[in-house]
Parts: C-alpha cells; structure tokens; sequence
C-alpha cells in the first residue's frame, strides 16, 4: 500500500462584512445581557472558527449530497453493533478565527495595543444590546421558557478577516 502526498495547500483569505448586526454568543451570560459576544484577546469582536465551520457546512448542505458535505467537512457516526465504536473522518478543510479589520484596514491579530480613544475602537467598549423574545408556535411568547432575553450584538459594517485551508 503506498500512501501519496499531496505537494499542494490551497489557502483562501476571505473577507466578510456584517450586513446587519451580528451576533456570535460564547454561550456565557454576562452581568448586563444574556449572551456575550465572543471576543479575542484585545476584547474585540472574533468570528470562531468553529462558528465558521458550522456557517459553511450549512450553506453546503443545499448544494452538495450529504456524502460529498461529509467528505469534506468530516463526521462521526455510531456504528449499529456496538454503541462504544465510532465511526468517523476529520474534516479536510482547516479555518482560522475571523479576526476583526481594524480602523487602518489591518487585521487585528495577535496581542495588540489598542487605542480605545480612537472613535473607532471606542464603539468597541460597550456593544449593543438587543432585547428579544422567544415565541411558541402559536405565535404568543413563551413566559414559562423564559421568553425574554437580551445579546450583544456588533456593529453593521463590521469587517472580519478569515483563512480556510
């Protein structure tokens, strides 16, 4: 059996921008808001890229077969005879985190000193926070399941810089 090795890495650097405001939660509450947005090191904005993944994957999923999305994106199944036994495959694709573009157009990566008197950083200090509330399928809130809550949001126009492999 000879194993081959791809001499190749394509690596594509995309560039998004928030259309509207966005938000990706660390799943924590804070002490004001429900859903903190995740943040780097610096306390700017970060798109995960695991959060990334999972936009990919999902967006794949309406063009591609379920096998061809697995091939790409991997999987891990358990096999019928044996609920101890997983089947699997790692994804083929490698993302980094979606660093935040700072106000000079460079992408705010690593420790980095901040000028939060920059008006454009000092938006960062102290994001928005929307107030939602969960509605059942009749269309009433849901006041049992705790219908109300509140996230962070970042800004419109938002730009982030990311890697897939």
């Amino acid at each position: 059996m000879s194993s081959t090795t791809l001499p190749l890495r394509y690596i594509a650097r995309l560039t998004v921008e928030a259309a509207t405001p966005l938000t990706v939660g660390t799943g924590e509450p804070g002490l004001e808001t429900d859903e903190l947005v995740a943040v780097d090191v610096n306390g700017l904005p970060i798109l995960p890229g695991t959060s990334l993944c999972g936009v990919l994957r999902n967006l794949a999923t309406k063009d591609l077969e379920d096998e061809a999305v697995d091939a790409l994106f991997g999987y891990q199944k358990r096999r019928k005879r044996s609920e101890n036994e997983a089947e699997g495959m790692g994804s083929r694709l490698i993302l980094s985190s979606g660093r935040m573009i700072g106000a000079d157009g460079s992408v705010l990566d690593g420790l980095r000193e901040i000028d939060w008197d920059h008006s454009f950083y000092r938006r960062f200090l102290a994001l928005p926070v929307r107030d939602h509330c969960r509605i059942l399928h009749r269309g009433a809130a849901d006041a049992e399941g705790h219908g109300k809550f509140d996230e962070q949001v970042v800004y419109k126009g938002t730009r982030f810089v990311f890697e897939v492999e």
